[in-house]
């Protein structure tokens, strides 16, 4: 009984651990157009998101995810997405892309922002 009590404290504090040492994360609101929600595509969008982004966190006051089916059921490259971030400085930034599926899409668009953002912070540093 001693071993099980002394595992979970050990499991409970391995816990709290990791909340405190998670950054935080950023507000991401997931809209869908032309096509049926997806709460597994939201989960991945939201934490792919804070993954790739947890650096610039004290720098985005929000992200909109748009995932819009182009056109309808018919297949093909039409899943666009798009993602317009709300920066703390009150500067917007669009950004879109079209792609087979929006995991697809939505990982290209993380690739682009992460590079536009490093790029911006570089250039006010010089």
């Amino acid at each position: 009984m001693k071993a099980t009590k002394r595992s979970r404290q050990r499991s409970e504090l391995v816990s709290q651990q990791r909340l405190e040492a998670s950054p935080p994360s950023l507000p991401v609101r997931v809209l869908f157009f032309g096509r049926d929600r997806s709460s597994a595509v939201t989960r991945f969008v939201i934490a792919r998101i804070n993954r790739t982004l947890h650096r610039f966190h004290d720098r985005i006051a929000n992200v909109v995810v748009r995932i819009q089916d182009v056109n309808g059921h018919r297949g093909g490259c039409d899943q666009k997405c798009s993602f317009e971030l709300s920066l703390v400085n009150g500067q917007r930034l669009y950004i879109s892309d079209l792609a087979e599926t929006p995991r697809r899409g939505i990982s290209r668009l993380l690739h682009r922002t992460r590079r536009l953002l490093q790029e911006r912070r570089n250039h006010r540093h010089r």
